[in-house]
């Protein structure tokens, strides 16, 4: 292989490496916040799917990524904090429908 492929190689796994701690660091942390506000949530997956419940909302949360969708939506979002709004009720019903 010549110089440039082994560099190339090299940094493709640096990326690879950072990325997944990266990931690992998130999920650690959305989980770390989604308690801290008292909001429950079931672990699928070994904790890369969560059921969120609060208020009589559900919703499937990705922590990893912070991709989210409240049930009966058949829209996706992204951000623990955007989520931890929602399922406190911190948006009506129209400010909610209004969100991309």
């Amino acid at each position: 292989m010549s110089e440039v492929g082994e560099i190339f190689a090299a940094t493709k796994e640096l990326r690879k490496e950072y990325s997944n701690k990266r990931k690992e660091n998130n999920g650690c942390k959305s989980k770390a916040m989604l308690v801290k506000n008292g909001i429950s949530f079931e672990s699928k997956n070994g904790g890369i799917h969560l059921v969120v419940s609060h208020k009589g909302s559900i919703a499937d949360f990705w922590p990893t990524t912070g991709k989210f969708s409240i049930r009966g939506d058949n829209r996706y979002f992204r951000g623990v904090r955007l989520l931890i709004k929602i399922m406190r009720g911190d948006y009506t019903d129209e400010q909610f429908k209004a969100l991309r």
